[in-house]
């Protein structure tokens, strides 16, 4: 012991009292260095100190014969590891208050001080502990984000196994999940071709030498900390080496397993580390049991929309095919425009879906063969507003509903159900609209024939600006002279 921490309020309590401090050890004064007041002798004060430090508190009220002298042990983690020591000169009208007013003194110092020093080796528990888990924090927040991402992936998944390998300092990690062959991946570290000739396999076999009567199994885990002690693994390579398999797993679904395993036979694998995989495996089951409930929802939804779409053009004679020909026509477009997979994706739900509001028009109306009336008109001017009230329950596709609800808007206001104007329309929409009017222009209709393509590219190019947003016009236009409009591939569906 260098330092109490206290010198400075040692110093001002002995400048203020008559009582003044010391700290010593078996062997020397720690403080003060440097006494420039009375004090009984060095040698009856080490002397004290040493029989403290051995048998515990102790006060001498003789002392030089001057002096009232009192001491106790200051104990680090229940040992002592100094003694304090306070003394006066004697007041003999006093005498009888003096040392109990001393020790009474000196203990709550002595109070203080241990206090302190306990909290100081609390803090430094926590610094070092912070400090060797620092790696596997570090590791936790890089992944974390990915991790809970709704859809995996192979590529994910085989960073992931990079991070694990350089953080945790392993030789091999690897995921093993056999109905998802996509997924079954590992990474090696450099130098260890020779060790590894066949990482893919050996990670299949740490697998099957697992004891399945393992109590830790039941926790979805398995630790090998020396190969050589555990008959399965001994013969599985000739060095000794340690491994962990944590279980991926959801509920009482079990779709693989993670692994680590590391050739340095100088460490064993930590309970931090266990604990940090069996989090890792834990959210991929999540992320896995999520992503197959989202695909079969997503399978029902789709279903669900084709059938309303079947059930519309049912009603309507002349625009059976209607919406499968936007939707194609919409996809080309995205084409040319090199359009991301998401916004794609948005655009084709929303092109297959434009007319659901048609579903609660009257078929004689949908069917008229002449021109509507104002009521009728309006009527079906309501159909983008009410087809996307029906699909808002729908969260898959709710990203389309703008698209929906506004693909009758015009580029100068004029049209509806909001009367947006210009770059105000979604893009999806404006998109939309352009492949719904050409088609509606080159379809039969019940009140007339539908025009020949080239009459369709012409008009649509003359409302261009007013109706239907030039620049979608134009990718349009490219897309006509590319493909001259060909047959719609009837898979070519969201």
């Amino acid at each position: 012991m260098t330092s109490t921490g206290f010198e400075s309020l040692f110093t001002t309590l002995s400048d203020l009292s008559s009582v003044k401090l010391e700290i010593r050890d078996n062997h020397r004064v720690i403080w003060p260095v440097k006494r420039d007041w009375p004090c009984p002798s060095p040698a009856c004060m080490q002397d004290m100190a040493r029989r403290v430090m051995e048998n515990g508190e102790r006060s001498d009220s003789n002392g030089s014969g001057a002096f009232e002298i009192r001491a106790l042990p200051l104990k680090r983690n229940n040992a002592p590891v100094a003694v304090l020591m306070g003394y006066r000169q004697i007041d003999p009208q006093a005498l009888q208050t003096r040392d109990k007013d001393i020790g009474t003194f000196l203990r709550k110092l002595a109070d203080q001080v241990e206090t302190r020093w306990r909290e100081e080796e609390d803090s430094l528990s926590i610094v070092n502990e912070l400090d060797r888990c620092f790696e596997q924090i570090h590791l936790y927040s890089n992944v974390a984000t990915q991790i809970k991402t709704l859809r995996l992936s192979g590529e994910m998944l085989n960073h992931l196994l990079e991070t694990i390998l350089a953080n945790l300092r392993m030789d091999l990690a690897f995921s093993l999940l056999p109905q998802r062959p996509g997924y079954s991946l590992q990474r090696t570290n450099p130098g260890l071709e020779g060790l590894l000739q066949r990482p893919n396999h050996f990670s299949g076999r740490l697998i099957q030498a697992m004891d399945l009567s393992s109590p830790s199994l039941d926790e979805g885990y398995f630790i090998v900390n020396d190969s050589r002690d555990h008959a399965g693994f001994a013969t599985l390579h000739p060095r000794p080496f340690r491994f962990l398999g944590v279980r991926i797993r959801h509920g009482e679904n079990t779709y693989g397993w993670f692994g680590v395993l590391s050739f340095n036979m100088e460490e064993i694998i930590r309970r931090s580390e266990l604990r940090l995989l069996i989090s890792i495996a834990e959210q991929i089951g999540v992320v896995i049991a999520n992503s197959d409930l989202y695909l079969a929802q997503e399978n029902f939804v789709i279903n669900m929309v084709r059938t309303l779409v079947f059930a519309i053009e049912a009603k309507d004679q002349y625009t059976r095919g209607h919406s499968e020909q936007v939707h194609h026509l919409c996809r080309l477009m995205a084409e040319e425009m090199n359009l991301d997979e998401e916004t794609k994706r948005i655009l084709s739900w929303a092109a297959l879906l434009h007319d659901i509001g048609k579903i609660g028009i009257p078929e004689g109306i949908l069917n008229k063969p002449g021109r509507l009336d104002p009521d009728e008109y309006e009527i079906i001017k309501g159909h983008p507003a009410k087809g996307a009230k029906i699909l808002t329950p729908l969260l898959q596709i709710r990203k389309a509903l703008p698209g929906i609800r506004h693909h009758h808007e015009h580029y100068n206001g004029n049209g509806y159900p909001s009367g947006l104007k210009g770059e105000e329309i979604p893009f999806i929409a404006r998109i939309i609209a352009v492949a719904d009017t050409f088609d509606a222009i080159t379809s039969n209709r019940a009140y007339r024939k539908g025009m020949p393509y080239s009459k369709g590219i012409e008009i649509i190019t003359g409302v261009a600006g007013t109706q239907l947003d030039p620049k979608q016009v134009r990718v349009f236009a490219r897309i006509y002279d590319k493909h001259l409009i060909s047959p719609m591939d009837p898979g070519d569906c969201p």
